[in-house]
């Protein structure tokens, strides 16, 4: 890991970049474990000891940055969305990772991106044999944050109950597309669950079904722009409420 992350540092530093943040490593199959979040650590401390002049931001400050950003931590599995809240914690590249099976143990896929313009700078794969400790972790999931970004309870009532009204869209500009999108001629439709508060916004963003070539951070950012009539009850007060969002991508 330190021989590994010492590239990373040395592409930094030819690339001038002065700060970073690693993201917990995704998968397999996208899925967060605790073996990414412990391989993520590992590999920011390494990158803190390869360059100490290096700005190796604390990655105990991402759920504080994804609630800034009004998501939940689990969008960070799409490396575009993962670098758009790095950049709300102000560092000038990121680090993601993804984890995939193969044969004898688990293949580990690391880049380097600068943010401003989401240009991968660097990048390696490296094969990683499964000891019975880092099993164990592939099976555990990470804990979420102990409170969502929106204050909302762990469980929003539901739109629609007897009483309770649907919130409504008032304010809902569509999503840009994305360059690779548009190259790659991709259209298509994302799912998101969100809590619309009572303020009209919507907080606790989730991914239920992404997309690709970055369309679901453009989804994401553009639903946080979003300005909703909220639910309200039968005496005609605003509430709370889980909510399931479409975005579509269409070219014209």
């Amino acid at each position: 890991m330190d021989d590994l992350a010492g590239q990373i540092a040395q592409a930094m530093i030819h690339s001038k970049q002065k700060s970073v943040i690693v993201f917990n490593f995704a998968g397999p199959s996208e899925k967060t474990n605790q073996l990414g979040e412990y391989l993520a650590q590992n590999f920011s401390d390494a990158l803190k000891k390869a360059v100490p002049s290096l700005e190796v931001l604390d990655r105990t400050k991402i759920n504080a940055a994804c609630a800034d950003r009004r998501v939940l931590p689990s969008v960070l599995n799409d490396p575009s969305t993962a670098i758009w809240v790095g950049a709300g914690m102000g560092a000038k590249a990121a680090v993601v990772g993804e984890l995939s099976n193969q044969s004898d143990g688990l293949e580990l896929t690391v880049k380097l991106y600068r943010i401003r313009d989401l240009k991968p700078l660097f990048g390696f794969q490296a094969s990683l044999h499964l000891t019975p400790e880092m099993s164990k972790l592939l099976n555990q999931s990470v804990p979420g944050p102990p409170f969502s970004s929106s204050g909302a309870p762990p469980r929003a009532l539901a739109p629609g109950q007897p009483g309770y009204s649907y919130p409504k869209c008032l304010r809902c500009p569509q999503a840009t597309y994305s360059q690779e999108a548009v190259d790659q001629k991709f259209e298509g439709t994302m799912v998101l669950t969100a809590v619309v508060k009572e303020d009209g916004r919507a907080y606790d963003i989730a991914v239920l079904k992404g997309l690709p070539y970055g369309l679901t951070k453009q989804g994401i950012e553009a639903v946080t722009q979003w300005t909703f009539r909220p639910a309200s009850t039968a005496e005609g007060a605003p509430i709370a409420v889980q909510q399931t969002i479409e975005v579509s991508f269409h070219l014209y």
